[in-house]
């Protein structure tokens, strides 16, 4: 049981993000519920069915609860956080989101999600490349974008037209949005949403993808 845990434990690891290291921590925590419970009937034999139910359900909502859920809470907040990105999952590393960041740096972001106008966008964390830093300066252009004036093609449900100059502290980091519900909105309506979520603060950055995660090379 220990090796099966073990093995659990290395599948979670290397392959975060994904539906088999969900199972295998669901595994990791049957394992660990079915050793206490086995401890337990050994050292306090139960005889009564309603008991011994009870008795796993204990077991079972602690070690799950207070043991693994509280600790995956934790270190998805600190330490380790798997984000999916064009069809891959990233895994972020959290602890250097107070870094500097400029255009082209891959990184990120809390977004925060809207519902107004006929246009509602969940809220969630989004991995893309910064566009622009604060005073740059950003039009917006049938086909095209330019930052500076440097143009590069227009991303999904980028407005047409205007233009835009980041304030001191504000990054432009375009969402690449995988569901966007809309109810009789047109493009405008969708663009002048999407838009204000884009301009992402300092405390919304939550940090950078490792450039390897085991056999993985983590490139967009």
């Amino acid at each position: 049981m220990l090796a099966a845990w073990v093995l659990s434990g290395f599948i979670f690891v290397t392959l975060l993000g994904y539906f088999i290291a969900d199972a295998a921590f669901g595994f990791m925590i049957s394992l660990h519920v079915s050793s206490i419970l086995y401890l337990l009937h050994r050292t306090f034999p139960v005889q009564v069915l309603g008991q011994r139910i009870l008795l796993s359900l204990g077991v079972l909502l602690i070690v799950s609860q207070l043991l693994y859920g509280a600790s995956l809470h934790w270190i998805q907040n600190h330490w380790l956080l798997p984000i999916k990105a064009n069809g891959k999952v990233f895994v972020v590393h959290r602890s250097n989101s107070n870094r500097p960041w400029y255009r082209g740096h891959l990184a990120a972001c809390r977004l925060e999600g809207t519902a107004d106008h006929g246009v509602r966008i969940r809220e969630g964390f989004i991995l893309d490349r910064i566009l622009a830093e604060p005073g740059d300066r950003v039009e917006f252009q049938a086909g095209k974008y330019l930052v500076n004036g440097v143009e590069a093609p227009s991303l999904p449900f980028m407005p047409t037209q205007g233009s835009v100059i980041l304030n001191e502290e504000t990054w432009m980091v375009w969402p690449a949005l995988r569901t966007v519900s809309t109810y009789n909105a047109d493009d405008a309506t969708i663009s002048g949403a999407v838009l204000p979520l884009s301009m992402v603060s300092r405390e919304q950055f939550v940090g950078t993808p490792f450039r390897r995660w085991f056999w993985r090379k983590q490139t967009l």
